[in-house]
């Protein structure tokens, strides 16, 4: 499973982990979120909001104008590549431990 909703959707909808695993121990969940903890953790993030937070905008734009963002959507498929790499690390969890696991801790910068 899956899921890039807003900080507590799928809490707020009855899925907590606790819930999750009664329905399937072996399910691997994936919660991808912009912000870890701190002072934006509730906040949402989207692509140019990474590249802003993430110093990227800083290298691009003109001398005499603002940052721009970046035509390469780094932040998207970065956080997407990342997300693959814990998925397919939980999977070979499970096949060792019959267990499925969550990584529902966000990143620690904008991903």
């Amino acid at each position: 499973m899956v899921e890039n909703f807003g900080p507590g959707a799928v809490d707020r909808m009855g899925f907590t982990w606790e819930r999750i695993q009664e329905i399937n121990p072996r399910i691997v969940y994936a919660s991808i979120k912009g912000f870890g903890e701190g002072p934006y953790t509730n906040f949402k993030a989207y692509e140019v909001v990474a590249q802003a937070m993430g110093g990227s905008m800083s290298t691009t734009g003109f001398e005499d104008g603002p940052p721009l963002a970046t035509g390469a959507q780094i932040g998207d498929s970065g956080t997407g590549i990342h997300a693959v790499a814990g998925i397919l690390a939980a999977l070979f969890q499970r096949e060792n431990t019959g267990r499925g696991s969550a990584s529902t801790r966000p990143c620690s910068t904008p991903c």
